[in-house]
């Protein structure tokens, strides 16, 4: 069964499309023009992570990431009905990173995520994701301290 994804607030939509620092991947099936595939970045501080697992900052906005600041790579979304397709968007999305980290001369090597569902927590872990602190009290929030080495970072090499 397929599931609808829609914005409850047209505001964070707009803020989200308009944002130069989030990055997106999307497969679309070229028989029945439906998306399988949905995977998006977006670059954040260190500060705002802290403060998500300390439960004082919401995850429906991230403050971009501006030059002086420490940046991290924030997976906000990753939706694959079939795993094949895995590897085309990590390495659409790897160019489009390799690109930005190259422009602004930044070594960004950590990358977190909120995982919604079990099967995101075993995603994650398969790329090195570990959990570091519960959002909302009952959401792992996991980190992959160096998104360079293993299985993902393979791309971004």
């Amino acid at each position: 069964m397929k599931e609808e994804f829609v914005f409850s607030d047209p505001a964070v939509y707009e803020r989200y499309r308009r944002n130069p620092l989030n990055f997106t991947s999307t497969l679309v099936n070229r028989l029945s023009g439906e998306a399988e595939a949905h995977f998006g970045i977006e670059v954040t501080t260190v500060k705002f992570f802290e403060e998500l697992c300390a439960g004082k900052a919401r995850d429906d906005y991230q403050p971009p990431w501006t030059p002086g600041e420490t940046p991290i790579f924030y997976v906000d979304v990753l939706i694959v009905e079939d795993p094949l397709w895995t590897p085309f968007l990590f390495r659409h999305m790897a160019r489009n990173l390799k690109r930005f980290m190259q422009k602004e001369k930044l070594p960004v090597a950590a990358c977190f995520t909120v995982a919604s569902a079990p099967e995101a927590v075993k995603l994650c872990g398969k790329y090195g994701f570990v959990e570091v602190a519960k959002f909302d009290g009952k959401y792992p929030v996991m980190l992959n301290k160096n998104i360079t080495a293993g299985r993902l970072g393979g791309y971004l090499r």
